[in-house]
């Protein structure tokens, strides 16, 4: 009976972070979740406006959506020609658009017109899914979903100044490298679960990218692995989770409201399409279920991957953890 109760709970996921750094969510525990109707079954995109209004798009559909606290669809906006629309992101009165070519849509909230486009240098082979406004750097960070040879993962930036996709990438994520100064919490020492671990982190491939109005580090979200890693704004890794498969079927946009509070959306796949909630939090439970971690690392999928880390230079540690995650 009490391995039965413990298999039913969700506890924290498997995880790894730099030294003291806190996690200020538990994402196996939504505050709430919007479910969504058939219009956006293949939600991509996911944004908020300066009033704390949520906004999505609906993959390969020319049609901007705004929701009402219920996840119902309360306004929606023609942009043109349907195509692959995958990235979202709101700045200064204006929605911006990202194909996973890289080309670039802009529509005027006010107006609810398109007033521009772009076509960058970019290719469909960099497959761009994720998109923000960075309004430090008057720029718009594009999320690559592609691979590299060497297994990086680059953020572009498009200068809002010059129109222009940079020389030189945002960001060059060596997920690989970054793992081995890293420290594993909320899992065990075991030879299976760290190859499952690793297989999973060697995943990475970004489906959206958003930043943490309160520390400023940048969320990338990946639905290839089921991972979301946190950067800080120089682009050093300082936080990797598994995400619950069971919570998160097709983890594709995500986005933060003015408290801090993070979305993340998923298409349809295991479940209704949705939006997961997750408030802002200075604590949360303590307790530590080792029978529900090692349902949640475990994967058939994963299991039968070829890629995997290998870090037999540096033991994992376990953690009984009393850190916010």
């Amino acid at each position: 009976m009490i391995l039965a109760t413990a298999c039913k709970q969700r506890s924290k996921s498997p995880a790894l972070h730099v030294e003291k750094y806190n996690f200020p969510f538990n994402l196996n525990y939504p505050s709430k979740t919007l479910e969504l109707g058939k219009k956006l079954k293949e939600i991509s995109g996911l944004t908020h406006d300066d009033m704390d209004q949520l906004w999505c798009i609906n993959d390969e559909k020319a049609l901007l959506f705004s929701l009402d606290t219920l996840g119902k669809i309360v306004q929606s906006i023609d942009f043109g020609k349907n195509d692959d629309y995958e990235g979202l992101s709101y700045g200064k009165g204006l929605m911006y658009i990202t194909e996973s070519n890289g080309n670039i849509k802009i529509i005027n909230l006010t107006t609810e017109e398109k007033i521009n486009e772009y076509n960058t240098v970019l290719k469909k082979k960099n497959d761009i899914e994720g998109l923000y406004y960075y309004e430090k750097g008057n720029a718009l960070l594009m999320a690559s979903k592609s691979e590299t040879k060497k297994g990086n993962i680059k953020i572009y930036k498009f200068d809002l100044e010059n129109n222009e996709i940079s020389d030189d990438a945002m960001f060059t994520i060596d997920i690989t490298n970054a793992v081995d100064s890293l420290e594993t919490i909320n899992t065990v020492d075991h030879f299976f679960v760290n190859l499952t671990l690793d297989a999973r982190i060697k995943q990475f491939a970004p489906s959206g990218i958003a930043q943490d109005p309160y520390t400023d580090f940048f969320y990338i979200l990946s639905s290839r692995g089921k991972l979301l890693v946190v950067i800080d704004e120089k682009g050093r890794v300082q936080y990797i989770q598994l995400l619950s498969k069971k919570l998160f079927g097709q983890p594709e946009g995500i986005s933060f409201d003015s408290k801090g509070n993070l979305y993340i959306s998923n298409e349809a796949k295991s479940t209704k399409a949705n939006i997961q909630i997750f408030n802002r939090q200075d604590s949360i439970l303590d307790e530590v279920k080792i029978t529900s971690l090692i349902e949640q690392i475990f994967d058939t999928d994963t299991l039968k991957s070829d890629t995997l880390i290998h870090r037999s230079d540096k033991p994992t540690t376990t953690y009984q953890n009393k850190e916010r995650n």
